[in-house]
């Protein structure tokens, strides 16, 4: 009888503890509703009212902002053009970051080090320094622009800058150092012994890697994929200066209705549209993940 009665004072003295604890969330939780989702409920709520002048909002509430946003061709090849430039880059980032997480995973010593060195001093330079890097070496007088037009038949006709492909490439670069540091520890965590044993097995490298290496590090690419493409789809300085006027972008149209036409309710609705696609494919991408992750039977 003594030992439950001092078994369920242990369990009630854990809770308290841990409730406790929790009660240490409560300012960022606070903070992180006054500095975030609020604004962002404001921020929706300006897509519903309409717009009497240049940068002069009513108070009326409409639906067109939705309307216009969703149903205008113009801003739906926008938002297509976003979608699919985001995919690819997540694509991307994780075809070249793989093998370097993979090789860092499997070194030791100074050579880890330097290359970590590298990928996260890179983010620290600025997006619009790196970006106009860029600019120049893709231009038609540029170290890259050159080789590509050599190239012979349809180098020509390939145009880097202030096209789609000249921002990927940009998108690309921004974010494969996220890419690289999200595998990393993924990768690490897998035994290298598994591997021993498949080639014990008989399995060749490209046959391990796909029934083995693959499957074990399907957490991080899902998170490496979603946080690179969730970042690229409201990314603005990439395809400003590597698209120009050429090539509209979600983000660019909204600096476009906020700075130049001076429209904030079409702006906030651009805005509210491209925060639910990410969203959605966010949570879409969760819930397809515990499904093929659950019990099989």
């Amino acid at each position: 009888m003594a030992s439950e009665l001092s078994m369920i004072a242990a369990r009630q003295g854990g809770r308290e503890r841990r409730a406790r604890w929790e009660l240490l969330v409560m300012p960022l939780a606070v903070t992180h509703a006054v500095i975030f989702v609020i604004p962002l409920m404001l921020f929706g709520y300006n897509a519903l009212l309409t717009m009497e002048g240049p940068a002069l909002v009513g108070g009326a509430v409409t639906l067109r902002n939705f309307a216009a946003v969703i149903l205008d061709p113009y801003y739906q090849r926008a938002f297509t053009r976003s979608i699919y430039l985001s995919a690819l880059a997540a694509l991307g980032a994780l075809v070249l970051g793989y093998p370097v997480a993979y090789l860092l995973s499997r070194s030791r010593g100074l050579w880890t080090r330097l290359v970590l060195l590298i990928l996260v001093s890179s983010v620290f330079v600025s997006l619009v320094v790196r970006t106009l890097g860029w600019k120049t070496v893709l231009d038609e007088n540029g170290l890259v622009g050159r080789l590509v037009f050599a190239i012979p038949l349809v180098g020509s006709s390939i145009k880097l800058l202030n096209s789609p492909l000249g921002i990927l490439i940009g998108l690309v670069h921004t974010e494969l150092p996220f890419m690289v540091l999200i595998l990393l520890p993924v990768l690490q965590a897998i035994s290298p012994s598994l591997e021993e044993a498949a080639a014990g097995l008989g399995a060749g490298r490209a046959l391990t890697l796909w029934r083995v290496m693959l499957p074990l590090s399907l957490p991080g690419i899902l998170a490496g994929c979603l946080l690179v493409f969730s970042v690229s789809m409201g990314l603005y300085v990439p395809p400003a200066l590597l698209g120009g006027n050429l090539v509209a972008t979600v983000p660019t149209l909204i600096y476009s209705e906020t700075m130049v036409a001076l429209n904030y309710p079409v702006a906030a609705a651009l805005s509210t549209v491209l925060a639910l696609i990410v969203l959605l494919t966010v949570v879409g991408a969760g819930v397809l993940a515990t499904q093929a992750g659950g019990p099989r039977g």
